[in-house]
């Protein structure tokens, strides 16, 4: 392998200061003490959302400590995405954004089509798909169509009270022209 592309690889995690600093103006531009500062949440009702007492809400803010791990987590799941871009944008990432429930119902659809064609493409390695296979296979599709029902069904009735979002499309009614 060549220098260029060792280089091109490498990467040099951000020292502890570092991290500290990023990481607490971050939480500065987000949390504030009052509701009338205009942040995303206020420090007590931080505290409350993620199970931590105040005192150390405040330790962050004011830059004695870090979280980590879980508390880490816990506050990126709270928090709105500019705070999670900045802490990656020190390892070079970035592109965090919340999904809407649209957006992660669409991901988990695609995600289950890979995975079925996966499925797929490994029984067919021997060219044939035997019954135990095919079983599988079916189950499979039976649990994607489910999916894409619910999906569908909740895409054309979105906030309708008459019909449950756990619905499945051929439960809606047929429309003119369709």
């Amino acid at each position: 392998m060549s220098n260029a592309t060792q280089n091109a690889h490498r990467f040099d995690p951000p020292g502890p200061d570092l991290f500290q600093a990023v990481f607490t103006a971050a939480f500065r531009d987000h949390v504030g003490t009052y509701d009338a500062e205009g942040k995303a949440i206020t420090l007590s009702d931080l505290a409350r959302e993620i199970g931590k007492k105040p005192r150390t809400i405040e330790a962050w803010r004011d830059g004695e400590t870090v979280p980590r791990g879980a508390d880490l987590l816990a506050l990126q799941a709270v928090l709105p995405a500019s705070f999670t871009n900045r802490l990656l944008a020190l390892a070079g990432l970035g592109g965090a954004y919340e999904m809407s429930p649209e957006g992660i119902a669409f991901q988990e659809i695609a995600q289950g089509a890979a995975n079925y064609t996966e499925m797929f493409i490994r029984h067919m390695d021997d060219g044939r798909v035997d019954h135990m296979e095919k079983a599988e296979t079916m189950r499979w599709a039976q649990q994607m169509h489910n999916r894409l029902g619910r999906l569908l069904h909740a895409a054309d009735c979105p906030d309708a009270p008459e019909r449950p979002r756990d619905g499945h499309v051929f439960d809606l009614p047929k429309r003119a022209g369709a």
